[in-house]
């Protein structure tokens, strides 16, 4: 029991050890020796460092006497890179060896403790391992900072110490121990110094990337001579300590940090080392972007093949075989995917500073290098918050701005009034808003219909940031939430207020955010059905709510993936399939809607206004619920079946022969499935999924009877036969043709001689049917 507040602890008498058993014992040895094993490791390293650093230390001395010898200078410079490299190269071991070594120690005193025994080197109690207080941890970690020597060494265990105690005043108060040592931290300027300090910032928050910002500065020159001069103080902070934060911050996307000491480099008066600073930012946050737009277009390009599988072969298969299938298909191309998320993380950071730099007025040529760069990061801020930590970024922005602060958000729209592709930038960025804002209320929806109203009606605060008129902006929240409540005419009150929306600079007519607008307000429909949104009523009133609101393919897309991810969400994914694929024949069938199928499918990038793909992809940690599955065969359908899908966007063989092998399907029928058609680069999904339906068949039964190994050259024929076989602009392929009376009397040849050729094979899913019967493709 804890003593009474105001006493001090007494000290019990000691108590001899209990006696260690004999089943307890190997495993204290083990634990010893590991101790012992690490600390001879620590030790020896520690002993090859000091060499290093004597030999790296005479070395300089030696070359400051051969200044004027050309040939001694050069095979000195050689051995000191050499000495350096060894000496960086052990030191990172070193640090690993101590983390080892904690590590041995902390497992010897839990072995000890759960054998409630005594060994050599750990004092235990039978209860429980003793542990430090936060002033005792404190003391112990900056005792351990402070004993080394290494500059690079003792910015790693601060990081170390950091990353390990997250909380605020711990690391605030080790901070204030340690602190002391970052001058000789900021004049070290090696890459891997840098990289700690950089680590350092990033968990530490703003003081300590201000103190360690501002140490760097004091410790830099005033003036910056020109590439090309002798190596001097000046040039060694640019190619030194400027060029290696600025390739740390590379790798970490801290921007931030950067930014810092470039401001603390202005406040010390050293302008030229503030320019050359932000130059060297500027470059790493270009290559940053560079990287992230490269990995984007990857990344598009699989979520078109993606999407053109699944609406291909999509309605054929059940929810679990489209969830093998989208796996084996993700599990093609992990690399891809994970760099992709590396990528857009860097940037997602940067966000913030990005807005930061867009509004100062940089004075010289380096930071207008850096606000330049910064533009273009808020310019694909649309595309980076489609990722899982642009996500992060944009809920955190979010929150803020709804506890009436001011974002990166808020600058980013108001950037986006200022330049001449703005509308873009604020489709992209607003789609991701509302989307948020849609997905926040589906999860409040049925729990709290106030708060969910209230988050809806938050879609005007948006508005108004894109420089629409409030009172517009007003009504147009209003309409939203009429939505959610189910209002019988809903729709038609959110269509012109949208409509009054697009008279404004970044709302053009039917642009990318009108749209979302509407597919929003789709999703929020649906929500007003309840949990039990299904009966009988569901269909009229569903249309009730929407009748005047006119809505285009990739609008309902964007709505039913909102509807899918708050169901995904709410853990009700296979129900979430029922349920969306119901709204989606409700707007398919439902008079007024034909408009279904316009819309601009040009873009084929991860924006959910106009990307089937990226719908697929739409889920918490990529894992794909049933309700995104049904969405995107329908969808997806849609929109490839309305443009020719390019070379780029289409699946090729591989990729379709392995999503279809995950999905149950023989390997040799799997191979003929996979071909691709030519003038189009559609694969034959899309065709037997129609024929299916033509032949009144359930779903998935046509691709069962195919799926026997003993059909695969007959497939492979028939696969030859539909690549001549079009579809209308609505990707519809044609129930029958003028010549199948005669086709189908003469067998359906096909004769190619001296160029002459007699072409009667089956043109419609009717003539193939019977070529199919003929060659008993249809089972017994």
């Amino acid at each position: 029991m804890a003593p009474p507040i105001g006493q001090k602890p007494v000290a019990l008498p000691p108590q001899p050890p209990p006696a260690r058993s004999t089943a307890d014992a190997p495993a204290v040895d083990t634990a010893e020796a590991a101790v012992t094993s690490a600390r001879s490791s620590v030790e020896q390293l520690q002993s090859q460092v000091s060499s290093l650093e004597g030999e790296f230390k005479a070395l300089r001395k030696e070359l400051a006497g051969a200044m004027y010898d050309p040939f001694a200078l050069r095979d000195l410079t050689a051995k000191i890179s050499g000495v350096e490299a060894k000496l960086k190269k052990v030191e990172v071991q070193l640090t690993g060896a101590k983390a080892t070594l904690e590590t041995a120690k902390q497992r010897a005193i839990n072995v000890a403790t759960s054998s409630s025994t005594s060994t050599s080197g750990f004092i235990t109690q039978p209860v429980r391992a003793p542990t430090l207080t936060q002033h005792q941890a404190v003391k112990t970690a900056a005792a351990r900072v402070n004993a080394e020597k290494s500059p690079y060494q003792t910015a790693a265990l601060i990081q170390q110490a950091f990353r390990a105690h997250p909380d605020p005043e711990f690391q605030a108060a080790l901070w204030n121990e340690v602190k002391g040592r970052l001058p000789e931290l900021a004049k070290a300027g090696d890459l891997p110094t840098m990289r700690a300090l950089v680590g350092i910032a990033e968990h530490g928050g703003l003081d300590v990337e201000r103190d360690i910002a501002t140490a760097l500065a004091k410790n830099a020159p005033t003036t910056v001579i020109p590439d090309g001069m002798w190596m001097s103080q000046e040039d060694r902070f640019r190619k030194g300590t400027a060029a290696n934060l600025a390739q740390a911050i590379k790798e970490t996307g801290r921007l931030d940090l950067a930014q810092r000491f470039v401001e603390a480099l202005k406040v010390a008066g050293k302008t030229q080392a503030a320019s050359a600073m932000a130059s060297a930012a500027a470059q790493q946050l270009s290559a940053l972007r560079s990287d992230f737009e490269a990995k984007q277009k990857k990344v598009e390009q699989l979520n078109a093949k993606l999407g053109m599988l699944v609406a291909g072969f999509g309605p054929m298969m059940t929810d679990q075989q489209k969830r093998s299938a989208i796996e084996a298909f993700q599990a093609r191309h992990t690399d891809e995917y994970k760099a992709h998320e590396q990528a857009a993380k860097k940037l997602a950071q940067g966000l913030s500073m990005a807005a930061e730099l867009s509004e100062g007025s940089p004075k010289t040529d380096g930071e207008k290098a850096l606000r330049e760069q910064a533009n273009a990061v808020l310019k694909r801020a649309g595309a980076i918050v489609d990722t899982r930590a642009g996500e992060a970024e944009l809920k955190a922005a979010m929150e803020k701005e709804a506890r009436g602060g001011s974002s990166w958000v808020a600058t980013a729209m108001s950037y986006a009034q200022t330049v001449k592709d703005g509308e873009k930038l604020a489709g992209t960025l607003g789609t991701a808003v509302v989307r948020t804002l849609a997905i926040e209320a589906a999860k409040l929806a049925d729990a709290n219909l106030p708060l969910a109203m209230e988050k809806v009606a938050n879609l005007s605060h948006y508005a108004k940031l894109m420089g629409i008129d409030p009172a517009k902006a007003d009504a147009f929240g209003g309409a939203m939430v009429g939505m959610l409540r189910g209002r019988e005419g809903a729709g038609a009150v959110l269509d012109k207020a949208v409509l009054d929306l697009e008279g404004t600079p970044l709302v053009p007519p039917d642009g990318m955010f009108s749209r979302a607008l509407k597919g929003v307000g789709i999703a929020l429909s649906v929500y007003s059905l309840g949990k039990n949104g299904l009966g009988d009523d569901a269909f009229e009133k569903l249309k009730n709510v929407n009748a005047g609101l006119n809505v285009t393919a990739d609008a309902l897309a964007l709505g039913l993936a909102v509807v899918g991810r708050g169901e995904a969400l709410k853990g009700l994914a296979e129900g979430a399939s029922k349920k969306l694929g119901f709204i989606a024949g409700a707007f398919d069938l439902a008079s007024g809607y034909r408009s279904l199928f316009k819309g601009d499918f040009e873009e084929a990038g991860t924006s959910l206004a106009s990307s089937a793909g990226a719908l697929l992809m739409l889920t918490p940690g990529g894992q794909i619920p049933g309700a995104i599955l049904t969405v995107g065969s329908f969808i997806a359908g849609l929109v490839f079946a309305s443009r020719k899908a390019n070379k780029a966007e289409a699946a090729d063989e591989a990729d379709a022969k392995a999503f279809l092998e995950a999905a149950g399907i023989h390997e040799k029928i799997a191979g003929p499935l996979s071909d691709l058609l030519q003038k189009n680069r559609r694969n034959v999904g899309a065709f037997l999924t129609q024929l299916e339906k033509h032949l009144g068949m359930k779903a998935g039964a046509l691709l069962q009877r195919l799926n026997r190994p003993e059909l695969a050259d007959k497939l492979r024929e028939l696969v030859t036969i539909l690549k001549d076989i079009e579809p209308n602009e609505k990707g519809e392929y044609p129930a029958r043709s003028v010549n199948d009376a005669a086709a189908k009397a003469r067998g359906y040849p096909y004769v190619n001689m001296g160029g002459i050729k007699v072409d009667l094979r089956p043109k419609s899913l009717e003539a193939v049917t019977d070529w199919m019967k003929q060659n008993k493709m249809f089972g017994g």
